[in-house]
């Protein structure tokens, strides 16, 4: 540090000083090695200067150096001859990356800072003239000074070596100080948390092991708690047992997800409207609104109902076990018609997983007398950032954890034209960020085809959707981003969502339902996108 100061202190404007020059030159013969430069210090005007720092004590004996320590002297290598060596492979390796001029048209040298001693004693070899070297003396006495006693030394009075000249100087200031900025992306941030985001904590395994024989549970918990992950693993479990297992959720569209990636003999994954129909179909019944999708509220809320009910008293029970999924969601004639369904009551299994704040059909069923109780308050899914955002909107008695990555902050955007900026922040996203279009998920208050975002028309992208009546057109080339209401992809999940539209439900407490569910749909980045004061 003393010679990094002493070159701060006494040097002026003209001169460029670039400490520990580490460098890699590959020689055809030898491969890559690795050298190291202590000082490099260049003026345009004057030369360059491969400057070797020795600290503590040295002694010469005869060409022979030792370096004096606090247990007795070593032998340690020529000081000259590496400040030499380091001078010839650092030219080396500016000549191979083309430079203006070549080194050997440069004034280039080399020198030897010894800032804890003085040279006056020493028995110096013969490849060590004291005209090279700087010691502690010199260096009090500036080292502008010191390096002019340098450069007198090497030049000739004949020499035709040149000055570096501004052009090298940039140049080497290029190669050595390089002004790269290698920002990681968007995608590899998110990748990173996504890696990172547990799939089942303890606790859920504690749950799972501690209640694997209780027969009526009722488990609460959090959005990113984990509920869905453990409903399918104890509905897992109870099918290796060889028992016919239904798993049953009220969202069609997680249903749908969970049935194509988990198919295991003895276990039907199902959400309830389509389980009513089909089981009517088996039993011989057609539906009276079984193929439109505009059919009345009491076709779902009592005819389907009841027509589960009649198919599984005609045979004599469907299921040995239900998990239900999503329970919040069902009325409470529809838990009355799945328990219904049981083929014996007394070995039944019925778990129950609910969290009364993704209330977004109305109230959900009261649990049954009989059933224990369990809580999730471990947050698994979503980085800390999204789950402030939850923890702040959540009611219950639980106080939820995560122990999910920080994550970057939740982008709010406040607009009056939000097709426009879902589009802005799907390039930002896509474009920039280098996020997948497949990673990305729009979620709205409306369908896809009753949204002014939905129905926009966009350059770089084009919206699907899982929507009845929704067609997507294969002949657009364009790459596709997921458009789905809030509540039509309830329980399920992306690395990345945008919401928006969230400000058009007029009911305050409806909107703050819909942003809770929505955003935590969210693993790993969050874009809340809405007109102004509209998310209040």
């Amino acid at each position: 540090m003393a010679v990094y100061h002493a070159l701060a202190e006494g040097l002026g404007d003209e001169w460029r000083v670039y400490h520990g020059v580490s460098f890699l030159r590959r020689d055809h013969a030898t491969g890559a090695r690795p050298d190291e430069v202590d000082f490099v210090l260049v003026n345009p005007d004057r030369a360059i200067i491969c400057l070797e720092v020795k600290g503590g004590g040295i002694e010469s004996r005869g060409g022979e150096f030792l370096r004096i320590t606090a247990t007795g002297r070593e032998h340690m290598p020529n000081p000259f001859t590496t400040a030499l060596d380091h001078r010839f492979e650092f030219a080396r390796f500016i000549d191979d990356h083309r430079p203006p001029v070549r080194t050997k048209e440069v004034f280039f040298v080399h020198a030897l800072a010894v800032p804890d001693i003085s040279v006056h004693a020493w028995q110096l070899a013969p490849d060590a003239p004291e005209e090279i070297v700087i010691d502690q003396i010199e260096m009090r006495g500036g080292m502008a000074g010191a390096l002019a006693k340098v450069l007198a030394y090497h030049e000739g009075s004949r020499d035709t070596r040149v000055a570096p000249g501004a052009e090298m100087a940039g140049f080497l200031d290029a190669l050595l100080a390089p002004a790269v900025v290698c920002e990681v992306t968007l995608a590899n941030a998110i990748n990173m948390d996504e890696d990172r985001i547990v799939r089942l904590t303890a606790q859920q395994m504690g749950v799972l092991n501690t209640c694997a024989r209780v027969p009526r549970l009722a488990v609460t918990g959090m959005a990113g708690s984990g509920k869905t992950l453990l409903a399918i693993e104890h509905a897992r479990r109870r099918a290796a047992l060889g028992r016919a297992v239904l798993y049953v959720c009220f969202n069609r569209a997680l249903a749908d997800d969970l049935s194509v990636r988990i198919q295991v003999a003895g276990l039907r994954i199902t959400n309830f409207h389509r389980l009513c129909v089909d089981e009517a179909l088996a039993n011989g019944v057609t539906p009276t609104w079984h193929r439109l999708a505009d059919a009345p509220p009491e076709y779902f809320e009592a005819e389907l109902p009841d027509l589960l009910c009649d198919a599984a008293i005609a045979r004599g029970g469907l299921f040995d076990d239900i998990i239900i999924d999503e329970a919040q969601d069902l009325r409470e004639h529809y838990l009355t018609a799945l328990l219904s369904t049981l083929r014996d009551e007394t070995t039944a299994h019925v778990w129950i997983f609910r969290d009364d704040n993704q209330r977004v059909f109305g109230d959900g069923p009261t649990v049954p007398d009989g059933f224990q109780t369990a809580d999730l308050d471990v947050n698994c899914r979503n980085t800390r950032a999204i789950h402030a955002l939850l923890a702040g909107m959540y009611e219950g008695v639980l106080h939820p954890e995560c122990i999910g990555p920080e994550g970057r902050p939740v982008e709010w955007v406040e607009t009056g034209d939000e097709p426009a900026e879902v589009e802005r922040a799907i390039e930002r996203l896509c474009v920039a960020g280098e996020v997948p279009y497949g990673e990305v998920v729009v979620l709205s208050a409306h369908p896809i085809t009753a949204s002014r975002v939905g129905c926009g028309e966009y350059g770089a992208f084009a919206f699907t959707s899982r929507r009845w009546g929704f067609t997507d057109d294969p002949d657009d080339p364009r790459p596709r981003v997921r458009f789905e209401s809030v509540r039509a992809y309830k329980g399920l999940e992306a690395p990345v969502v945008v919401l928006c539209e969230i400000g058009d439900i007029t009911d305050a407490e409806e909107r703050r339902r819909a942003l809770y569910v929505g955003a935590s749909r969210a693993r790993s980045h969050l874009v809340v996108v809405g007109s102004p004061g509209g998310l209040g």
